[in-house]
Formats: structure tokens, sequence, C-alpha cells
């Protein structure tokens, strides 16, 4: 369980309201100079930072820049800025980084829409993983590096991401991205490979509360991967397998040690495949009903992570809920890394303000 004083420092994130008065300098230097605008644009409209009616003078932010806003009171440069950006059909394109202990993943955003992702497995070397995903999901969004406006990154790994911008919060991160893809999303559960987080949110997207299990990887990916090996079963196709089976077996170890020896007895006891497969996934669906039930379970429930992907898994969640239905997003293991690009992108729309 979450206590007030970490709900509050979440959320603190998702609340911050737009100061009402700018510090003139900081304001100034920050759009005149074109902070927030792609480099690959910049040179292009670069004679906007100084235009006035009837006038071709172009001056530097450090410059005698206050003094000619004084004399010409009409001269605004974030209007201006936001000007020739719609002249010239420019949007602000985002990216967010989830590096997580097995695989990083990467999504570009653009418009409120991913237009592109990419993963890699983490491995020893993270900065590699970063660049090998990020240049994935580049290639199949169709941009530059030097397009992308802003990096937010998350995950275990969030501080080995050097391109990173804002390094945003897990929890924060996971409950942005499952709101992203299902407006009603009331719990968003995300399945890593070693540790499952479960946050409930309010409808207005603020964080209630939510807990994790890092203690023990049988609630977790890590737990469907050791008995696919020990069944000699792609992860790929445990989730299918799982889906015929019509017998619910127990499986009571909480630890993966003891629960592979368990499988392994079953193996001997000429139990069938799918059946063993549907007992690991119902205790797994088991361990974490528990985390939903500890803070509450507020429907819609919405799956993220890898282990999304498992359809069997979603299955053995909706009868351990007693639910009809479970979202899962078409991507679920990028839903961290879309929370992230969204709080990069809203951590720069929260410092423009609207045209005067």
């Amino acid at each position: 369980m979450a206590t007030l004083s970490e709900l509050n420092y979440i959320n603190s994130g998702l609340h911050r309201k737009i100061r009402k008065e700018f510090n003139t300098q900081t304001w100034l230097e920050n759009y005149v100079n074109l902070k927030f605008l792609p480099n690959s644009h910049k040179g292009s409209i670069n004679s906007n930072k100084g235009c006035m009616k009837g006038s071709s003078l172009t001056f530097s932010a450090n410059q005698g820049l206050h003094a000619l806003c004084k004399r010409c009171l009409y001269f605004n440069p974030i209007r201006e800025t936001r000007q020739a950006w719609r002249q010239q059909g420019i949007s602000m394109i985002f990216a967010g980084i989830d590096c997580g202990t097995k695989s990083t993943k990467t999504v570009i955003y653009m418009n409120n829409q991913i237009i592109g992702s990419g993963a890699a497995a983490t491995g020893f070397n993270q900065q590699e993983a970063v660049a090998r995903s990020l240049e994935e999901a580049l290639c199949n969004a169709g941009v530059t590096r030097d397009q992308i406006t802003k990096t937010g990154s998350t995950g275990s790994g969030r501080k080995a991401v050097g391109m990173a911008d804002i390094m945003v919060n897990d929890i924060m991160a996971i409950a942005r991205g499952g709101r992203y893809y299902f407006n009603n999303a009331g719990t968003v559960i995300d399945i890593g490979a070693e540790d499952v987080k479960v946050v409930r949110i309010d409808n207005d997207g603020a964080i209630m509360d939510f807990t994790i299990n890092e203690k023990c990887a049988a609630g977790a990916g890590a737990f469907i991967e050791t008995i696919a090996r020990a069944l000699e079963t792609p992860v790929s196709e445990m989730g299918p397998l799982s889906l015929k089976s019509g017998k619910r077996i127990p499986i009571n170890a909480q630890c993966v040690v003891f629960a592979e020896s368990e499988v392994i007895g079953l193996i001997h006891a000429k139990t069938a495949r799918h059946d063993i497969i549907r007992a690991v996934h119902d205790a797994l669906a088991s361990r974490i009903a528990s985390l939903v039930f500890r803070i509450g379970l507020q429907e819609d429930i919405v799956i993220t992570g890898g282990v999304g992907k498992n359809q069997g898994v979603a299955d053995s969640m909706k009868r351990e809920l007693n639910l009809r239905k479970i979202y899962v997003p078409e991507r679920p293991e990028c839903g961290a890394a879309t929370g992230a690009a969204i709080m990069a992108s809203e951590s720069t729309l929260k410092t423009i303000p609207k045209a005067l």
C-alpha cells in the first residue's frame, strides 16, 4: 500500500498548474531561441525571432531583446513562434524510453498518437539497448533523432538513458500509459519480467494507490519463462495452449524454484501440457489478484507489460478477479514507454502559455 506522502509525491506531476506569471527574461530567452523546436527546423524560422511590422530587424535574446520589446509592445515571441510552426506545419515529436531489466522499449509520440515503436534486449549494456530500441522506433516512425523535441525515460535503467530530458517515475508512467490506451482505466496492472506493479487511478487520472511485488519473480514474467523451459515450449505458445485447457490444477508453491518442482511432478504424472500451462497462469493470476485486492479493485482493468501479450494470463486474471473483460493494448510492453513520452510532451506544453 502506498503512503499518503508517496501518493502526493507521485501525483504532483499530474496536477501542476501552469504559472500565471512568467519571469520575463526566462520565457523570452526560451522561446525566442526556440528552445523546444526540433533542431531540423530552427534554421528555417530563425527570421521569425525578432520580426516587427515593417522591419527586417533580427536580434539575439541576449542582445537588446528586452529593450526592443519595451519599444514594441505588440511584439510577442511566443505568438510569432506558434505562427511560424503553424505556417510550416511543424509538430513537436517526443520519445519515451522504458529501460527495463529484461528489455528496453521506445515509442515515438506526436499529435497524441504513437507513430513508431522499437524494442531491444537490455542485457549487460543498457546504453546500447537504449540506442538500438530508439533507432528501431525512429525508423518505424520515419523521423530522425534531431527531430525529437524532448525525451522521457522510465524503468529500472532510466538513469542510463543519457539523452533523456526528464526521468519519469515508473508508477506515473504506467498510469499514464494505461490511461492513454483506455480512457476508462481504473486499475493498471503492469506485469514485467521481474516485478508486478498495480496502480489504482481515479476518473481524473490521479493515482489513488499503488503496490509493487518485487520480492519474488514467482509473480512475474520470469516465472512463465522458467516453466516454459521446463516444458520445452516457446513462451509465445504458452498463451494459446493454456486456452485449450478446461481443468483447474493448483500450484501452491510461492517460489519459482519450488513451483518448477511441482511442474516437474505434474509432467511425471503425465498431466497434459496445456493443463500444466493453465495451472501456471492461474497461479500467477492468483498472486497478482492479491495485489489488486490489497489496494482495491477499480474497473476497468488494463494489463500492460510484456506478459500482457500472453492471452492465457489475461484469461486467468478474469477468472481470479471475476470480471467479464480485461483490456490489453495492442503492444502492452510499451505501456510505460508511452507514459514517459506523454509526460515529456506535457512537461513541454505546460511551459508554453497560450498566445496573447
